[in-house]
C-alpha cells in the first residue's frame, strides 16, 4: 500500500478529531517498515535541547530540515545526470515533501540535519541569540540548519560566515519568514 494512502487511512480512523501531525504520520509509515522514529527523534531531541538556543526545536522542524537536504541532494543528482534546471526537481519543505520522504533518505539526513542545527545554535551565539524568545523568526531555523549541514567546515571561513549573517539579518529586517 503506498504511505500516501496509510497516511489517509490514518487520518480518516483518527476518532480523536484532532489532526495528525507530519511527525505523527511519518511515525506511523516508518513503523511499517520496523523503525521508531519517536524513540530517534527522543535521543536527538536531547542533544538538541542542550543547546539553549534550540529549546524549542519541534520534531516537525528537523524533518523539515532532513527534506530540504534530501530534496537538494535529489535536484542535484537529477542535475548531475543532465536534466536542465528548470525541469529538475525543487527543493522543498512542504508538508507534501516531508511525507514523501522515505526511510533511507529520512536516514541518510537525520544526522547531517543535526549537526545543522548544533551549528546553527552556534552560528546564533555568535549574533548574540541565546534563547528561542530570541529569535526573531523561528522559522529561518530550518534553512539555516540545512545551509549549514550542506556548507560543513566551509561555514566556518569568515567569508560563509557573514554571507550567512547577511542573509541572516536580510530575512529579518525584510520580514521574510514572518509568514
Amino acid at each position: 500500500t503506498p504511505k500516501e494512502a496509510v497516511c489517509q487511512v490514518f487520518e480518516k480512523v483518527n476518532t480523536g478529531g484532532v489532526s495528525l501531525t507530519v511527525f505523527e504520520l511519518l511515525t506511523a509509515t516508518f513503523a511499517a517498515d520496523n523503525y521508531n522514529l519517536r524513540d530517534d527523534w527522543d535521543n536527538r531531541h536531547k542533544r538538541l535541547k542542550k543547546l539553549s538556543v534550540l529549546g524549542g526545536v519541534e520534531n516537525t522542524e528537523l524533518l523539515q530540515a532532513i527534506t530540504l537536504l534530501a530534496t537538494y541532494a535529489r535536484r542535484q543528482k537529477a542535475v548531475a545526470e543532465g536534466a536542465k534546471a528548470e525541469q529538475a526537481p525543487g527543493v522543498s519543505c512542504k508538508k507534501k515533501d516531508v511525507l514523501a520522504l522515505d526511510l533511507e533518505a529520512y536516514q541518510t539526513w537525520a544526522e547531517p540535519a543535526t549537526r545543522g542545527l548544533e551549528r546553527a545554535a552556534k552560528f546564533l551565539y555568535s549574533l548574540k541569540l541565546f534563547a528561542p524568545r530570541d529569535l526573531p523568526y523561528g522559522s529561518q531555523l530550518v534553512p539555516l540548519a540545512a545551509i549549514l549541514a550542506l556548507l560543513g567546515d566551509d561555514a566556518d571561513n569568515d567569508n560563509a560566515k557573514g554571507k550567512i549573517a547577511r542573509w541572516f539579518w536580510c530575512g529579518v529586517f525584510g520580514e521574510l519568514y514572518g509568514g
